[in-house]
């Protein structure tokens, strides 16, 4: 992977990092999910990953707004797939990462013929 690609990887991931912390911490105020040093933890994290993300990311994402909100999609959409499997599965998963990289045509293949059913 190219550095500019590893630089995109990063700028999104860490923007729905971000998103998806602000939007639990929001939306769990009256429980106790963060407490202690992991509270203090989420509040620095989340205040520092916004100053980098206003200083910095809005920067290059206004610059390619377009390309970023394509990518910024399909990565989440991948990370609440991602999220969404069991540990017991995530060696299948693997397997399947694997065996698409060895014959992505075939692979590919089977996926539609398994998605028409």
């Amino acid at each position: 992977m190219q550095p500019i690609e590893k630089l995109t990887h990063i700028k999104v991931i860490s923007q729905i990092l971000l998103n998806y912390l602000s939007d639990f911490k929001a939306e769990n105020k009256t429980k106790s999910f963060f407490t202690g040093a992991f509270k203090n933890f989420v509040n620095n994290f989340i205040g520092k990953l916004a100053e980098v993300e206003a200083k910095h990311f809005d920067r290059a994402i206004t610059k390619e707004e377009v390309a970023t909100n394509v990518i910024y999609n399909i990565s989440d959409e991948y990370y609440k797939m991602a999220a969404s499997v069991h540990i017991k599965d995530m060696q299948n998963y693997i397997t399947m990462h694997n065996a698409y990289q060895k014959d992505k045509s075939s692979i590919e293949g089977i996926c539609r013929k398994v998605l028409k059913h």
